[in-house]
């Protein structure tokens, strides 16, 4: 059978052949009177349908084959009619009588499909009609039927959504289902249509976690997201305030919390003594937790992505660390499956690297991958930098530098500048490091160096003085623009540093400014600026010649700087001292020289994706970087815990009946003691509970018996109850006596 079925599959590649297509031949057969031709015609339809050709010309013959009993072609003219209904709808409401007709059909399938047929018609006329079959298919026999129409309730909310009460209840309703696949199926109608009804999850929420395992894998993905938002307002954080004084590398979201802090004081033994101030998890807390964990080894990656979403936010920092090797599994998958699975790592990683430090070899670079995959797994690789695992990182990320695209190899360099900043421990070792790119003769690798380089060496210039003199020796070797503006920055920043060798600079750089591009001139500009302040004797003549230079230079924006510095500096002819423009000249000069000469601020790490953060996990915002239409926020942990109580199910009276009886059945004593000075109490109630069933039993016997029965069968009964109040007097009250009396009076009363 597999084999047939899978020659039909292929035969059926057919029907994609537009050669094949004859307009009048496909009317003639969906008219024809045998199946075989009219399920040969709708195949084509369908086929051309998909490929994006408008074959809405044949919806009046389309439309006639709804009355046929072939359960395949009622599913492609389901198809067909779904898809081109709202521009037909006059012909479309032709179907309306047979789809309902087919509502009442015996067979649970035929019922779903038309149920799906009818709710995908997007016609405010026929509402009321879909209403009236999803009340029926709610309350049906069939969860295929029910499932059918949990999918059906987004369909009628977009269409109108003024049925939004009623369609409510119907989600409430399809909430008590106890199979998997409804279940699943309605918590994705609730997500669409009132995902704040957060209420209308409390009574079933146990049951949710305890049937999670079973659910298919859209249904997973789908209450994970909803279950993770439930959490968030159901139960209190479990991350532990930072202690005073604590310096710790992991942040967190939740401000004044340790997100890398554990939930236990010692991860590998949780029976020791714990901190009082800890949080006591809730127990439906821990067990959505253990329901999460369970599906770690699913092989689905929307259903993980959705585990570890809900695993880093909810739970505790030793327990979100299972989600590392579930998601190793998925970065062999497809490169798009890749860049999804890793925009979420590279989130988590920088709210809590320790998550995934163990196994950062994971993601090191792999010479087949993308270009969008290398450039988050080396944003992961600068989150995952410490003191454990910055040695293998920086080694990995040197490796990258012999690349073969020169966008990656600069990616790297600025991910080695981010390793120093992160750790300054190891800045050295990536000075040193790409001081060696420096050498080499690849001239964007050099100015990609040397940019890395000059944001290092404004941590720690004055234990640097070698590099930058080293720097200043490469303004004459160096001919990118790029890494020359740099260059020059950094020999007018340090100048003080290097008296001898600044000068020198500016007389060569005079030499070539008119052959230099625009940022580099800027750039020398200021530095005639910062030279002609702090050393004014042996730089004047050169400031005065670049300023000449620059007053007739082509660039309006070279031109406009020097015009300015030069009204500053130089004073005009005829100007006289007491002149009011003088005074304000003079306070500017002031500001614009503290400005030239005021120290640099220390440059922060750049987080290219740093937009993610504030973004929920697994959702479409967070993969594209911005809030798209019906996005989610995560809600903030409540303050105060809420009450735990609406989790329980409804109690009814025979549940009350049976844990009184379980009550008195687990009853122990301690010692004998006890047993004796609880018997004159416990007669009591066992005689008072004896007598009730007593009553009970006589009282369904004397439905069956006659009125003078009646009154023979209570005087016998009292009077054995005078007996058993004697031999419960006589005998210790104990449970076994009174047992055994009750049994006697059943007998006497048969």
């Amino acid at each position: 059978m597999s084999v047939l079925s899978s020659i039909s599959l292929l035969s059926d590649a057919k029907y994609f052949d537009d050669k094949n297509s004859k307009f009048n031949e496909l009317k003639e057969n969906l008219d024809h009177k045998t199946t075989k031709k009219r399920l040969s015609a709708m195949k084509r339809l369908i086929a051309m349908m998909t490929l994006g050709r408008d074959v809405s010309s044949f919806f009046p013959d389309v439309v006639k084959n709804v009355i046929v009993d072939n359960t395949e072609i009622k599913k492609l003219v389901y198809m067909f009619l779904t898809h081109y209904a709202e521009d037909n709808q006059e012909l479309a409401l032709l179907a309306i009588n047979t789809l309902q007709k087919d509502l009442g059909s015996s067979n649970q399938r035929v019922r779903a499909n038309a149920l799906r047929a009818m709710s995908s018609i997007s016609i405010k006329v026929v509402i009321p009609l879909v209403m009236i079959a999803l009340n029926n298919a709610v309350r049906d026999t069939s969860s295929y039927v029910r499932k059918a129409a949990a999918c059906a309730v987004p369909k009628v909310w977009r269409t109108d959504p003024s049925k939004k009460p009623e369609l409510v209840e119907m989600i409430a309703e399809l909430l008590s289902n106890t199979e998997p696949n409804v279940l699943g199926a309605s918590i994705f109608a609730f997500n669409q249509v009132c995902p704040e009804r957060l209420d209308l999850l409390h009574i079933h929420f146990r049951k949710i976690c305890a049937l999670l395992a079973d659910f298919d894998y859209f249904g997973q993905a789908v209450t994970l997201k909803v279950l993770t938002r439930y959490a968030r307002t159901q139960f209190l954080t479990p991350f532990r305030k930072k202690q005073a004084g604590k310096d710790d590398d992991d942040s967190d979201d939740d401000g004044g919390f340790d997100a890398d802090e554990p939930f236990y004081d010692n991860d590998e033994d949780e029976d020791e003594k714990k901190d009082p101030d800890e949080y006591n998890m809730d127990p439906d807390h821990r067990l959505l937790i253990r329901s999460a964990t369970i599906l770690l080894n699913s092989a689905d990656s929307a259903v993980i992505t959705g585990v570890c979403s809900l695993m880093f936010s909810i739970a505790p920092i030793h327990e979100a660390r299972q989600c590392a090797p579930a998601i190793a599994r998925h970065l062999s998958n497809y490169r798009e499956i890749q860049y999804v699975v890793l925009t979420n790592v590279s989130t988590m990683a920088a709210k809590r690297p320790s998550m995934f430090r163990q196994y950062v070899k994971m993601f090191f670079v792999y010479f087949d991958d993308p270009a969008f995959i290398r450039t988050l797994k080396l944003d992961i690789l600068a989150h995952l930098a410490s003191d454990g695992t910055i040695g293998p990182i920086l080694l990995e990320l040197f490796s990258y530098t012999h690349h073969y695209d020169g966008d990656f190899v600069n990616q790297a360099i600025r991910t080695i500048g981010r390793c120093a900043m992160t750790i300054p421990d190891v800045a050295e070792r990536c000075l040193h490091m790409l001081l060696r790119l420096v050498s080499t003769s690849t001239e964007t690798v050099v100015a990609q160096a040397i940019s890395v380089i000059r944001q290092l060496l404004q941590r720690d210039p004055k234990s640097h003085v070698s590099i930058i003199k080293r720097m200043a020796k490469l303004l004459f070797k160096v001919k990118i623009a790029m890494a020359r503006t740099a260059l020059v920055w950094i020999v007018g920043e340090y100048r003080e540093m290097i008296p001898k060798v600044a000068p020198d600079c500016l007389r060569q750089l005079a030499k070539t400014f008119k052959e230099e591009d625009v940022e580099v001139k800027l750039q020398v500009l200021n530095l005639a600026v910062k030279l002609y302040l702090s050393n004014p004797k042996e730089t004047s003549l050169l400031f005065k010649y670049i300023m000449d230079l620059s007053k007739n230079d082509q660039n309006f924006d070279v031109r406009d700087r020097a015009r300015m510095v030069r009204s500053l500096f130089f004073k005009k002819k005829g100007e006289a001292l007491n002149d009011p423009s003088t005074e304000l000249k003079t306070k500017t000069k002031m500001l614009m020289k503290r400005c030239f000469l005021w120290a640099k601020p220390v440059p922060e790490t750049e987080n290219p994706f740093k937009a993610r953060e504030t973004l929920t996990l697994g959702s479409l915002s967070h993969v594209v970087q911005h809030s798209v239409q019906g996005y989610q926020a995560l809600p903030e942990f409540p303050t105060v815990a809420p009450d735990r109580s609406v989790r329980e199910p409804p109690r009814s009276a025979l549940d009350e009946v049976a844990d009184r009886r379980r009550a008195k059945a687990s009853r122990k004593y301690s010692n004998v003691d006890d047993f004796y000075k609880s018997s004159s109490d416990s007669d009591s109630d066992e005689d008072t509970d004896s007598s009730d069933s007593d009553e009970d039993e006589d009282t369904s016997d004397s439905d069956e018996e006659d009125k003078p029965k009646q009154k023979r069968v209570k005087k016998t009964k009292d009077d054995d109850h005078g007996n058993d109040e004697d031999s419960d007097s006589s005998s210790s009250g104990s449970d076994s006596d009174s047992n055994s009396d009750s049994d006697s009076d059943s007998d006497s009363d048969s």
